[in-house]
């Protein structure tokens, strides 16, 4: 692996340490804004609330799935285009708590794909 923060699926929402704040993407003057709803193909980054790291991606093997390996990378949010993810709904036209979504790296055009757990 790239030896940088790993990061895992779990399906505890209650796990603090699994709290992920949806940002605009690396290259957009414009902020996204707490309750504006995320479109279905708008591009995003996440960041992780208790590191401030962004979920990444890049051409590294991931140790445990042999995948393309998925990470938290930068600091206090600042990042690279690693760090922009397109939203990929399996219906409607926005990101909703309920559904399953896919996340499709930018850089890379590879999709991982995230169950939205309800709250």
């Amino acid at each position: 692996g790239s030896g940088q923060q790993s990061v895992t699926g779990v399906d505890n929402s209650g796990d603090h340490n699994s709290y992920w704040q949806v940002r605009e993407r690396s290259s957009s003057s414009i902020p996204c804004s707490r309750g504006r709803p995320v479109k279905c193909g708008q591009t995003i980054r996440l960041t992780h609330v208790t590191t401030g790291r962004n979920l990444h991606s890049h051409h590294f093997s991931s140790p445990l799935s042999h995948n393309l390996e998925v990470s938290a990378f930068g600091e206090k949010g600042v990042g690279d285009s690693g760090d922009d993810w397109v939203v990929q709904c399996n219906e409607g036209t926005h990101w909703l708590r309920s559904g399953y979504i896919s996340l499709k790296n930018v850089l890379l055009m590879h999709s991982c794909k995230l169950v939205e757990v309800n709250m």
